[in-house]
């Protein structure tokens, strides 16, 4: 298991500061933490449940992790199934540095992908999608809810219009990647994932959902390591026909698009 502990300010009157970590592994998967900000503010993340923890890893930050400490922390990404941009804050609100990184991983033989709340448009105020197509080989895309008012009580945006960008971005990115991934949890008050289906399927995009209750485990690391985060419909985040709750080879315990 590698996990790469960075701080900014190593020592404090003979003490050591804090650690913290930029890139965690789960799986055969090597996941990338560049931000803790974010305009959504989720109920059911776990830093506004007073945790900074997912599995075993401590997930603050002292500072933003620079290129350089970045680059150091991939080390070499063919040595993993995938390179995933999944940590605490929303990883396109640095979107120069993901570019950078994403080639980078690319260049060396790495596959590439974006765990996000698919607002980076609304927030750049432009479609950043072609970018993002150059070097990003999946997106998983955080729908939440089936219409404003259910993803308003879960997800509280601070941009107006949020629930209706991420929609668009949505529609939009099956023309720039081919491996595209909408994502609910089921069992969140008011959240209707056959409705959630129907909305990524008529974008064209493939639907996966999250059970509550394995997701709080997976957070917590009690889910085991080869649970499979898998759907009603019996197709997990990696498109791989499996029942719920069994091994899945491919998913290897990968949280999909937990966020």
């Amino acid at each position: 298991m590698r996990v790469i502990f960075l701080s900014s300010k190593p020592r404090v009157k003979n003490r050591l500061m804090p650690v913290q970590t930029i890139s965690y592994t789960i799986g055969d998967r090597l996941y990338l933490n560049i931000t803790d900000r974010c305009t959504l503010a989720c109920a059911f993340c776990p830093k506004h449940n007073g945790s900074h923890r997912v599995h075993d890893y401590e997930l603050s930050l002292d500072h933003r992790p620079s290129q350089d400490e970045i680059f150091q922390s991939i080390g070499n990404p063919a040595d993993y199934r995938e390179v995933v941009f999944c940590g605490f804050g929303e990883p396109t609100l640095r979107l120069k540095v993901l570019l950078k990184t994403a080639h980078h991983i690319r260049r060396a033989g790495g596959r590439v992908r974006v765990n996000t709340d698919g607002l980076a448009n609304l927030v750049h105020k432009r479609n950043v999608l072609p970018e993002l197509g150059e070097c990003v080989d999946a997106l998983s895309i955080s729908m939440n809810a089936q219409n404003d008012a259910v993803y308003s009580q879960h997800c509280d945006p601070a941009l107006p219009g949020s629930y209706a960008a991420m929609l668009d971005f949505l529609r939009l990115a099956p023309d720039y990647i081919d491996d595209v991934t909408a994502t609910a949890i089921d069992g969140l008050e008011g959240v209707d994932i056959a409705a959630c289906r129907t909305l990524a399927e008529e974008r064209g995009v493939r639907f996966a959902d999250v059970n509550s209750t394995w997701w709080a485990d997976w957070r917590d690391g009690q889910a085991g390591d080869q649970a499979c985060l898998s759907s009603p419909n019996f197709i997990c985040v990696s498109g791989t026909p499996v029942s719920r709750r069994i091994s899945c080879a491919r998913c290897n315990a990968d949280s999909g698009s937990a966020r």
